[in-house]
């Protein structure tokens, strides 16, 4: 793999920027879902989600000053919660309703048996 990241490098010299992927770690991963929790709680009509980080909204999103913006995009863009190569999951919940949060349904899950809660 560290080949493969090398090779990336001398072929886009002059071209886009590549960079070694960072370690996510627990800190970063909770106030990561600290800010998607906030961002679900009180959306903003009408702007992108890289707006709770402007001086606008800091009073109400404010795990946001203690991760920068880039690097929320960078951890979103690395978590893929779903292996849609997996047969086992599918659109439909146990009682064969459509399930719109199958992507993330065995994180939800997991969450539920942790804290021991229903929903």
């Amino acid at each position: 793999m560290e080949q493969e990241y090398q090779k990336k490098l001398t072929e886009n010299k002059g071209q886009s920027k590549i960079t070694k992927p960072r370690v996510i770690t627990i800190n970063e991963l909770m106030i990561f879902y600290a800010i998607l929790f906030q961002m679900a709680m009180k959306p903003i009509a009408g702007y992108r989600y890289t707006k709770c980080w402007t001086s606008k909204f800091k009073e109400w999103y404010s795990a946001c000053k203690y991760m920068p913006r880039k690097r929320f995009q960078e951890i979103r863009n690395a978590l893929h919660w779903c292996n849609n190569n997996l047969k086992s999951y599918g659109n439909t919940d146990e009682n064969g309703k459509q399930d719109t949060l199958y992507k993330i349904r065995f994180f939800l899950n997991t969450m539920k048996e942790l804290l021991n809660i229903s929903f």
